[in-house]
């Protein structure tokens, strides 16, 4: 279940968008203005590369089944309830594979 990098979807006009806030709450606060900067200046690329892995895996379910079954786990123990998956494989068939793997991993 590896995805490709991160994009920096919704790094758009400053002050207008929940997710730059949303990234400087969960330690990446440098991160989130560097990547806002790059974006608002039209340089999506260096935007979508300037993105920390360790936001990427922060944030999402990514790896192998092992990886995201630890992180699922972590999850239930932490108390949360739902998970909201989205998946960004190319196809159609791809992303019914990788959402029932997720289901397969959720139990």
């Amino acid at each position: 279940m590896t995805t490709p990098r991160s994009t920096s979807a919704g790094w758009g006009r400053a002050g207008r968008t929940s997710t730059t806030p949303w990234s400087a709450d969960t330690g990446f606060e440098e991160e989130a203005a560097e990547i806002q900067d790059l974006y608002l200046q039209g340089r999506k690329a260096d935007a979508a590369a300037a993105v920390p892995e360790d936001l990427v895996r922060a944030i999402s379910l990514i790896g192998p089944a092992s990886e995201v079954q630890a992180r699922l786990a972590a999850l239930r123990s932490a108390g949360v309830t739902w998970v909201l998956a989205h998946s960004v494989a190319s196809t159609h068939r791809e992303r019914v594979t990788q959402m029932e793997q997720l289901k397969d991993l959720l139990g």
